[in-house]
């Protein structure tokens, strides 16, 4: 995996935006959320469906909570999505943004306080 600083756009009907702490008007006051970005992210195909992503996963959402956050102000962890993953992301508790840089993927995010 990869990693980058990253900003997210959620629209308001997207179901990220109810998870998103609302004391802080998020939606309302900025334009876009500072995150971090997984840029790469890849487990070969003769390993997939046998759980080494979604360990892989819980690693380096701890390693970013632990490492990274302390110091970087992001709330969120970003994916540009393949189709065919976005049943991965979803399991591992990412949703859609709603805001869609291109047609060929799908942003999806993941609130960062959320994950322990």
């Amino acid at each position: 995996f990869t990693l980058t600083s990253d900003r997210a756009t959620i629209i308001k009907s997207s179901k990220l935006s109810k998870k998103l702490p609302t004391h802080d008007h998020f939606i309302h006051r900025r334009n876009s959320i500072p995150a971090v970005q997984i840029h790469h992210f890849a487990v070969d195909k003769k390993y997939q469906k046998q759980g080494y992503g979604s360990q892989i996963m819980k690693t380096m959402i701890v390693f970013i909570n632990v490492t990274i956050l302390p110091h970087m102000g992001a709330s969120l962890l970003t994916v540009n999505s393949i189709k065919s993953a976005v049943g991965f992301y979803h399991k591992q508790g990412f949703d859609k943004t709603g805001n869609s840089r291109d047609t060929a993927n799908t942003n999806m995010a993941l609130v960062l306080g959320d994950v322990t």
